[in-house]
């Protein structure tokens, strides 16, 4: 899959707004908040790109879209298409 299909995926999430917290990541892909803040803290940097904002966490959407694309790219055991949304299945059907 390329960027622009994943994105296009996605775009009822990334198109609300810029950014997103851990409870929306939570709520949408289903990464915990405690693991968001393992991989802040990671070694290698490994994790998503974030910023700080008013002592809140933030992720750009579009880039966490396709740092998570690729971080499940390769994970036998979990899921890594999107969930059966409304909007995904509208496309699959056409």
């Amino acid at each position: 899959m390329t960027e622009e299909e994943i994105l296009n995926l996605y775009e009822y999430w990334w198109s609300k707004s810029l950014n997103a917290d851990a409870e929306e990541i939570e709520k949408e892909f289903g990464v915990p908040s405690d693991t968001l803040k393992k991989w802040r803290y990671a070694k290698d940097k490994s994790g998503p790109t974030y910023f700080k904002y008013n002592q809140t966490i933030k992720y750009p959407r579009k880039i966490f879209i396709l740092w998570y694309a690729k971080h499940m790219q390769n994970k036998q055991s979990v899921k890594s298409q999107p969930g059966p949304t409304e909007i995904n299945l509208k496309q699959l059907r056409k």
